[in-house]
């Protein structure tokens, strides 16, 4: 059972406070509520066109082209999933692909037989200057030309970029965090030495990641939050201070053996909050400087994370973010 004044975390973080009253007052929860609480996701099913990104059980952003003009989403029509290809210059809104034709070519490809109304990927990237795409289902890799139609299947990959990584746009180096700090290493060859950019991280203040909520997490590393100059020279990287901030402890009976987690928070009235900063890291000379702007706090509504925080320009000379 909770404790009275337990603060309880769901999905992106949002917290709700449970006095003694309100669990005393609390109606009890009959298989009605249950029934009415599952609905959302019946009525989710029910909604057609509406993007991933806008969707409660989505995948996430738009994913931006290398131009960063134009961009592609997933969603979901009366044809099953579509992915859209956007150009707001033009504009044009297109599908990239036609599912009946995709799928088709696949399914020769694999041996068997693909839904096209069910397509068995939810990203893609392009290839041969998006004459072709690369996709992965399960292990297997294909390749599909988007002008013939015709698919080749293979294996995935041992050198593909692991997913704790962040493959440079010249794809030349994968970027990844250890030990609180930022390293690089070559994403070719069968020698891949690590070079240690920042040397300065620490616990609880560290490049591209927040503190673990888990105490028993004893997982590899994380894939940090950064993002990489056009030019592949350049690191933005976000550094969080979260020493010092109040935690809150949480338990999670999910599982069979009830889990704590510790989740460093600022309230009202504290006077440590979680903060972070932005870095900018040169992988020649592995200089670090930071940003000339006040720390953000990290829950305040300026800061927008994922893909989107941070955008370099054209010529790598430039960075672009919000601050509030």
């Amino acid at each position: 059972m909770m404790r009275p004044n337990a603060v309880c975390r769901m999905m992106c973080r949002p917290a709700c406070l449970l006095t003694t009253g309100a669990l005393l007052s609390a109606p009890l929860v009959g298989q009605a509520d249950y029934h009415r609480a599952d609905m959302i996701r019946v009525t989710q099913r029910q909604v057609l066109n509406l993007p991933d990104w806008l969707n409660l059980f989505g995948f996430g952003n738009p994913t931006w082209l290398e131009d960063s003009t134009r961009f592609w989403y997933r969603v979901r029509t009366v044809r099953g999933h579509e992915f859209i290809l956007v150009d707001p210059v033009r504009p044009l809104r297109r599908p990239v692909f036609d599912n009946a034709r995709l799928a088709s070519a696949m399914s020769i490809a694999g041996d068997t037989t693909f839904d096209p109304v069910k397509l068995p990927f939810t990203t893609f990237k392009f290839l041969r200057n998006e004459q072709a795409i690369e996709l992965r289902v399960g292990m297997k890799r294909y390749e599909c030309d988007l002008a013939a139609y015709r698919c080749t299947k293979g294996d995935t990959l041992t050198t593909d970029t692991p997913a704790w990584a962040v493959l440079s746009p010249d794809k030349q180096w994968e970027a990844f965090s250890h030990k609180f700090n930022i390293y690089v290493r070559s994403a070719k060859g069968a020698k891949r030495d690590s070079i240690q950019i920042t040397t300065d991280g620490a616990e609880e203040n560290e490049y591209g990641l927040e503190a673990r909520v888990d105490p028993q997490d004893k997982s590899p590393s994380r894939r940090p939050e950064l993002w990489w100059s056009p030019d592949s020279k350049r690191i933005a990287v976000a550094r969080i201070d979260e020493r010092g901030v109040r935690k809150y402890p949480v338990y999670s009976s999910t599982d069979v053996h009830p889990k704590l987690f510790l989740y460093p928070v600022g309230t009202p009235g504290d006077s440590i909050v979680p903060t972070r900063e932005l870095y900018v890291l040169t992988i020649a000379g592995r200089a670090n400087v930071r940003v000339q702007a006040p720390p953000q706090v990290n829950a305040s509504f300026g800061w927008t994370g994922g893909a989107d925080a941070v955008q370099w320009s054209s010529k790598s000379d430039r960075i672009f973010f919000i601050h509030a």
